[in-house]
């Protein structure tokens, strides 16, 4: 009897090494650097290519503390320039909102309010959507975190978190003295941000966060989020205190497994903090 032998072609997974981080950040460091000819001295409000690198340097300094999280790291730093990347390029879009003949008015809605006003980030936000989808292989519905309709559990979870954050928020501003409490409301910037807020959330808590989640865990993707979205605000006090605090944003995105838990908090935070302290 003849013996025949089943041969198969063995898959190795691909589990990159220190030197795979390190080219990567290394080259997303010397870009960054090498674009933004103004250095490192406005950290207090970093640009988009000091950004990139700051995140380079991030992510290759974790690959060696966390030898371990190495694979999931590369992605991780991978969806995190993916997202300022798609906020570089589209940089052309903004400047051609920026000049379009239009009344102070109508400037403010489109562009010059809050977060970009209600087109600002349309394009990255959407763009930032299709690079999960071909890039990472993540289903819109998966970087929605799931459920993409809008049901009750997101309000269940997003006002109470709002309050929160926005108790924090006014309650640590008053003590310091930073702000004084003038309740005004203002219904345009809290319209405009029902846009806004979206476009910010899908950028951040969309595909990034589900890529981190993937290959890292929920807790590192919450924390990971968190100090990014922080870090866009600027090196500073209030940058610093949006990455402590915004990893609730991702923690109710994971929890209502909905992009829309996280926009309810963002807006209703944002609306407390807007309208009632100055």
């Amino acid at each position: 009897m003849e013996n025949r032998e089943r041969i198969g072609k063995t898959v190795t997974e691909y589990n990159p090494s220190t030197w795979d981080i390190a080219w990567v950040s290394g080259l997303a460091f010397l870009l960054g650097i090498a674009i933004d000819i103004r250095g490192f001295g406005s950290l207090r409000t970093p640009s988009l290519w000091q950004l990139w690198a700051i995140t380079a340097v991030i992510g290759f300094v974790a690959s060696i503390l966390l030898p371990q999280k190495r694979r999931g790291l590369i992605f991780a730093l991978g969806a995190t320039l993916a997202v300022y990347t798609v906020r570089i390029v589209s940089t052309p879009w903004t400047y051609w909102l920026q000049n379009l003949p239009l009344n102070p008015t109508f400037q403010y809605w489109v562009i010059a309010g809050p977060g970009g006003g209600v087109f600002g980030l349309f394009f990255p936000a959407v763009l930032s959507l299709f690079v999960g989808l071909w890039v990472f292989r993540l289903p819109i519905s998966e970087q929605w975190g799931g459920i993409i309709a809008f049901r009750r559990q997101a309000w269940l979870y997003g006002i109470p978190a709002a309050i929160i954050i926005a108790g924090l928020t006014i309650g640590l501003g008053l003590l310091s003295g930073a702000v004084e409490f003038s309740p005004m409301f203002d219904w345009a910037k809290s319209a405009v941000n029902l846009f806004s807020n979206l476009w910010e959330e899908i950028l951040f808590r969309g595909m990034l966060l589900q890529v981190v989640r993937k290959y890292l865990g929920p807790r590192t993707a919450m924390i990971w989020t968190g100090v990014f979205f922080g870090i866009l605000h600027g090196i500073n006090p209030l940058g610093i205190f949006i990455a402590l605090i915004s990893w609730i944003f991702a923690w109710v995105v994971l929890k209502t497994r909905s992009l829309w838990g996280g926009w309810i908090v963002h807006q209703v935070s944002d609306m407390l903090i807007d309208n009632l302290i100055s």
